[in-house]
Formats: structure tokens, C-alpha cells, sequence
């Protein structure tokens, strides 16, 4: 009876041991932590969008990005440099107007002429500048050979680019955007040239252009293509 009783308690012993063993692996199962699923990022085009650093000492960068991977679902970047003749042809009217009005005024002035390159129209007085212009949309951007502290508390609110070495020579910047500030420009090139010339009577010439699509820019090589 004694051995019958014993044998029983190692049976129960040997079985508790058993559940006790097979609830730790349970519990270890339970707490591995689970693989996250990887979920596939959708791949999506941007396009058009403007990079435009005026900070670059490059004056021909002016680079617009396009995002093309409809076919392959790679992301390619395909810059633009784009002339000052093709911003032209891409500014609205109202931007050009501005600009021909400004232009005129400028050459009002006794001994001033135009310089131009890929990027600017550059107005010199006798070899030295008077001002350098880039038209972007509705924006006409108009850096003056002022200082920038020679207008500082004034109501021109000119931003001082006197930073970059491009513009070390037309340091202050006034963006035309609109009439009262096409009026600021003017008022700002009487505050340089008057100390030099008296102004002539203002011309009227039409420096407006027709609109180009940029396929037809860049056949005309007005824009590049950046490798």
C-alpha cells in the first residue's frame, strides 16, 4: 500500500512537471515579439516643382525639377536652366508690361545702355551699374546699385544681398510685383541716376514678347537642359 501511495505521488510529480514545462513554452511563445509586416510605399510623381537659389554664384542657375518615373518607378531628375529671353516668353503680360515700363524709364537717362546675359538685363551708366533685372512669373526681381544700409527704415523695404558675391555690385534687391511698387522702382532709380544725369523724355517702346511653351524654348536652346 506504502509503495502504491508513493509511485501515485511521482506520478503527479512527474505530470505537474510536464504542465509546467509546456506553460513555459506557451508563455515564451507569447511573449516573442511579431515580424511588423513590411508594407510597400506608394511611389508617386512630384512635379514641377521650382528650385531657384539666389545665393548660387552660377548667374545662369535658375532650375526647375521635374519628377518623371511613371514607367519604370524610378525617380529621375531632370533640370532646366532657363534664359532671361525664356522667362520672358513665360511671364504673364502684366509681368512684362512692368518690366518695359521700367526698362524705358531707365533708358531715359542720358549714357545708359543695356547689357544682357543668359540670365539678367544688366542698365549701365558709363561702364558702371545702375541696375541688373531677372523676371520670373509675376515677379520682376530689381537689384540696385545702392547700399543696402543707405535704405535701411525706408519704405522700400529692400532685402540686402550684399551675401553673395553675384550680386556684390547690386547688393539691394526690390521685388515688383504690382503698380505702387513699380513706382518704388522708379523712385529708386532717380535716387541713382540723378546724381549723375537729368532725365530725357521717356521712350515708349513695346519690350513686351508672345508666349512660347518650354518644348519650343528649348528646340530654340533659350532653355538647357542639365545633365
Amino acid at each position: 500500500m506504502r509503495n502504491f501511495m508513493i509511485s501515485n505521488i511521482y506520478f503527479i510529480l512527474g505530470l505537474l512537471i510536464v504542465v509546467i514545462i509546456i506553460l513555459a513554452v506557451v508563455i515564451l511563445l507569447l511573449t516573442i515579439p511579431k515580424k511588423e509586416e513590411k508594407v510597400p510605399k506608394t511611389l508617386y510623381t512630384k512635379t514641377n516643382k521650382i528650385i531657384f537659389n539666389s545665393d548660387l554664384r552660377d548667374e545662369s542657375e535658375a532650375i526647375i525639377n521635374d519628377d518623371l518615373s511613371e514607367e519604370n518607378d524610378l525617380k529621375l531628375s531632370i533640370k532646366y536652366n532657363y534664359s532671361f529671353q525664356a522667362r520672358m516668353h513665360l511671364a504673364p503680360i502684366e509681368s512684362q508690361q512692368r518690366f518695359s515700363e521700367l526698362k524705358n524709364y531707365l533708358l531715359a537717362f542720358p549714357n545708359v545702355d543695356v547689357k544682357k546675359s543668359w540670365k539678367y538685363e544688366r542698365f549701365m551708366h558709363k561702364g558702371k551699374p545702375v541696375l541688373k533685372m531677372w523676371i520670373h512669373g509675376n515677379n520682376l526681381k530689381v537689384y540696385y546699385n545702392i547700399s543696402p544700409q543707405k535704405l535701411y527704415n525706408k519704405k522700400y523695404n529692400v532685402e540686402d544681398v550684399s551675401y553673395a558675391r553675384m550680386h556684390e555690385t547690386t547688393p539691394s534687391l526690390l521685388i515688383v510685383n504690382g503698380p505702387r511698387l513699380l513706382e518704388y522702382a522708379k523712385e529708386l532709380i532717380d535716387m541713382y541716376m540723378m546724381q549723375y544725369e537729368k532725365i530725357n523724355k521717356i521712350p515708349t517702346v513695346d519690350y513686351t514678347v508672345g508666349y512660347i511653351d518650354k518644348n519650343k524654348l528649348i528646340e530654340m536652346k533659350l532653355i538647357k537642359i542639365v545633365n
